[in-house]
């Protein structure tokens, strides 16, 4: 039976590329520089990590590393935002220490000018976790995002609650008709976080957008979220005509066309793999106006060993941008590029085999960055006696090593 939405609730779980005619002008992907993109973002309560080996209360942008033994994927960047059984606060102390509803609130975004207004984001929550739901009210797990303008009234436009409407809990998933319980199905919340679009009717001067979040519920009921975005209603100069990826000797052979363009910059081929997140891999010049088909190509020689995704942004000389469709192709004649030799790290040395050349990233559980190094193929010694026993992760591109030193 199909369910008539409130107007103010419409939202499309977006599986594999952007919407077209839409032009990003704010940002927060939650890393340590550059975010957000502008006016300011406050926390409710200060970040907070608490309750270690293991970690069971948080409220933090995290790498991942220091919330093991939950692993959260296709978030973008190094960091994202995670929460788990928040009302313990930052000392570990006894449920109800703080408030276990907490916000984040972005104030002052510019939106002159601008129509057509639509948010997204990305979230996940544990899938091994079952979140409270209404027979909890007002302690029911859920996040929400909420917008006003020019400082009027607080309009909520994606809400997640859990889908089982009962004491005994469920996987959080998003509410497509407002009744505060998720709907299930595709709409459900994962460990690999999903992309949700929802319309912002009415424009105007400024925009405030707010995060809420409520966890009491312990381990395993982590949450995250990750890479908020703005966007306005443009009109692209650009007719997409095709879009094709095969396997050619040892790579990926990519080939798209235009049907006609108008101003056009370049094209960035991007890729990821089936848990990664989207990484520009070239730029290739556009034909800046053109009337007829144009042709262009790039061959991808390092595709990982298994499923690979491309898409190809288009960029106009305005600053805007289009999508083509997205494609998938499986490759089996690579290997990965680097493989932990010995995990766990016993003797105070992190062994490991580079199968091809790579610039390696090492970071502490706290997220910062330990070690560096480009290395080509071999077998490579990090020493690691002069740092603390834990958890830390070996990073290239967007392949990412858990590393526990013993």
């Amino acid at each position: 039976m199909h369910r008539k939405l409130p107007c103010l609730l419409v939202f499309i779980l977006v599986l594999a590329s952007h919407v077209e005619a839409q032009t990003q002008f704010w940002s927060d992907n939650f890393e340590d520089a550059g975010s957000p993109s502008s006016g300011s973002r406050v926390v409710s309560v200060a970040e907070f990590i608490a309750c270690t080996s293991p970690t069971l209360s948080y409220f933090k942008r995290t790498t991942g590393a220091e919330i093991s033994p939950i692993v959260f994927s296709g978030f973008t960047g190094a960091k994202f935002w995670a929460a788990m059984d928040i009302d313990k606060g930052p000392g570990c102390g006894a449920n109800n220490t703080i408030s276990a509803a907490q916000s984040i609130t972005w104030s002052g975004i510019n939106i002159s000018g601008k129509t057509g207004l639509s948010f997204r984001g990305l979230f996940g929550a544990n899938s091994a976790a079952l979140f409270q739901g209404l027979p909890f009210l007002p302690a029911m797990d859920s996040m929400s995002i909420a917008y006003r303008i020019n400082g009027g009234a607080w309009i909520k436009i994606v809400g997640m609650y859990s889908n089982d409407n009962t004491a005994s809990g469920g996987p959080l998933g998003f509410d497509l008709d407002g009744d505060r319980i998720g709907d299930g199905g595709s709409y459900t919340l994962g460990n690999n976080l999903s992309e949700i679009t929802a319309v912002i009717p009415g424009t105007g001067t400024t925009l405030d957008l707010r995060f809420n979040i409520f966890v009491n519920n312990q381990n395993p009921g982590a949450m995250a979220f990750d890479n908020f975005r703005l966007y306005s209603s443009s009109v692209l100069p650009l007719t997409w005509a095709s879009f094709n990826a095969r396997k050619q000797d040892n790579g990926i052979a990519l080939d798209w066309s235009t049907a006609s363009e108008q101003h056009t910059k370049d094209f960035t081929v991007q890729h990821k793999t089936e848990t990664g997140t989207w990484n520009d891999i070239a730029v290739v010049a556009a034909a800046g106006n053109s009337s007829s088909l144009r042709s262009y190509n790039y061959t991808h020689l390092s595709p990982v060993n298994g499923v690979n995704y491309y898409r190809i942004q288009q960029t106009d000389l305005d600053g805007r941008e289009s999508f083509s469709d997205v494609r998938m192709i499986r490759f089996s004649d690579v290997t990965q590029r680097f493989i932990i030799k010995e995990n766990p790290v016993v003797n105070g040395v992190l062994k490991v085999q580079v199968n091809q050349p790579a610039d390696l990233f090492l970071y502490d559980a706290q997220g910062r960055l330990i070690w560096r190094q480009q290395q080509a193929s071999g077998l490579i010694s990090i020493p690691m006696d002069r740092h603390s026993k834990g958890i830390y992760a070996l990073k290239c591109k967007d392949e990412v090593r858990r590393v526990v030193v013993q």
